[in-house]
């Protein structure tokens, strides 16, 4: 499965209940937890380099939501539900994000990019060209996060 489009509406609801509990326990104090896909088909310039579904959960300091619909180059959609609303993007390429309120939007890009988020964040973090995860793995966030759910390090040396 490319993206999380393809889900039915059992596999939604069974997400959305692991998403609250991750968030949870990925909350820092003074954070807010933002969940973000890139809704890419298989090769795909939109995909962040992982060819399958999967839903990125992040702490941050900042709104992500509303920092993301300030972006011209994607055409944004205020949703309730991003997870249901990509749904109507099957067969497309599309991001969407939301926060643990359920605020979220979802939109096709006006030209799709590789790591849209990571790039959007990297920026309002003034870390620059540090979000190409492929060159700057930034392995001691990988070892604490396989610490926070496995209590291992998940072979991140």
């Amino acid at each position: 499965m490319p993206n999380l489009s393809h889900l039915n509406h059992e596999e939604r609801s069974e997400l959305r209940g692991l998403t609250v509990e991750l968030s949870r326990q990925v909350s820092d104090k003074g954070k807010t937890p933002y969940q973000f896909e890139h809704g890419g088909h298989i090769g795909s310039a939109v995909n962040c380099g992982v060819e399958q579904a999967h839903l990125h959960i992040v702490p941050l300091e900042f709104d992500l939501v509303g920092l993301a619909k300030d972006q011209p180059d994607v055409n944004w959609r205020v949703v309730d539900d991003t997870l249901e609303a990509a749904g109507g993007f099957v067969g497309s390429e599309y991001l969407s994000v939301s926060d643990a309120k359920g605020r979220g939007a979802i939109g096709a890009p006006v030209t799709p990019q590789s790591q849209w988020f990571r790039r959007l964040i990297a920026a309002e973090l003034h870390k620059g060209e540090l979000w190409d995860y492929k060159q700057f793995p930034e392995l001691p966030v990988l070892r604490q996060t396989a610490a926070l759910f496995g209590g291992a390090d998940g072979g991140y040396q």
